[in-house]
């Protein structure tokens, strides 16, 4: 992938780990090349089918394999893995492109 110098990168995964998994040795490039990577979670093992207390362990796990990778920013939207099909797509997508918008990504 060639970018500018110290481009915004966003890497927008669908729950913890995806994001380390399929990208993980591309982050952590990027980030070694001085790019500024933000990574978006758009959900996680939340209530009603897990408890508050799994969600926090998986965030932490998650804030600690982005520190290892060089991310700049880690973003979660905190909606249930079990309830995304529930969301309005407009409600959905707007929260998304709300980060967009604010990162201004290159890639």
């Amino acid at each position: 992938m060639d970018l500018p110098s110290n481009s915004n990168v966003l890497v927008i995964a669908p729950h913890p780990d995806d994001e380390i998994l399929g990208l993980g040795g591309t982050i952590k490039k990027l980030s070694d090349q001085g790019h500024k990577i933000t990574i978006l979670l758009v959900s996680g093992h939340l209530p009603p089918l897990y408890k508050e207390e799994v969600f926090q362990e998986h965030k932490h796990q998650a804030l600690e394999a982005h520190k290892i990778v060089g991310a700049h920013e880690s973003i979660f939207l905190e909606i249930p893995a079990t309830l995304v099909k529930d969301q309005p797509v407009a409600k959905l997508n707007g929260k998304i492109f709300e980060v967009v918008q604010n990162i201004q990504p290159k890639a």
